[in-house]
C-alpha cells in the first residue's frame, strides 16, 4: 500500500493523491518540531481518548525487514493542533484555509416548536401571545 506524505513548498500544502501516513521523523520535518516533541503530542493524543492508537497507526516497511510506525492524516492534523510552534500554526491556517474554500453548503435544522429542553415546556404553550401567526 501506498503512502503519502503531506509537504509545505512555497506557502501551499501539497496533499498527496494516496492516503497520508507519515512517521514521526516526517512529522518532525513538516513541523519543524522534534521528534521527541511529536511523540509526546502523539502520546498525549492517545492518553486522553481524542484518538485510538490502533486506528491511528501502521507499520509499513521502510528496509527490508524493518518497519517504521506511520500515523494517518487524523493523527497528524491532531498533533498540528496540540504543538505551538509556528510551523504547525502555519499549518493549521492553510489547512483551515483549504477547509474552507472545499466546505460544502450545508443546512441548520430548526425544530418547528421551542421546546426548552430544560423544564420540558413548550414556548408556544407558555407564551401563546408570542407565537401567534398573523
Amino acid at each position: 500500500m501506498e503512502r503519502g506524505i503531506i509537504k509545505i513548498e512555497n506557502g501551499e500544502i501539497i496533499l498527496p493523491d494516496t492516503p497520508v501516513w507519515m512517521t514521526v521523523w516526517e512529522m518532525s520535518d513538516l513541523f519543524m518540531v522534534s521528534a521527541y516533541g511529536i511523540r509526546k503530542a502523539l502520546r498525549q493524543i492517545f492518553r486522553s481518548g481524542i484518538m485510538d492508537e490502533p486506528d491511528a497507526v501502521r507499520p509499513f516497511p521502510y528496509a527490508e525487514g524493518c518497519y517504521a510506525e506511520a500515523y494517518n492524516m487524523e493523527a497528524v492534523a491532531a498533533v498540528a493542533f496540540r504543538i505551538n510552534a509556528a510551523a504547525c500554526r502555519r499549518f493549521r491556517e492553510l489547512m483551515l484555509r483549504r477547509f474552507m474554500e472545499k466546505s460544502l453548503d450545508f443546512y441548520i435544522c430548526i425544530p418547528a416548536t421551542d421546546c426548552n429542553h430544560r423544564t420540558g415546556y413548550d414556548a408556544a404553550q407558555v407564551w401563546p401571545e408570542r407565537h401567534k401567526l398573523s
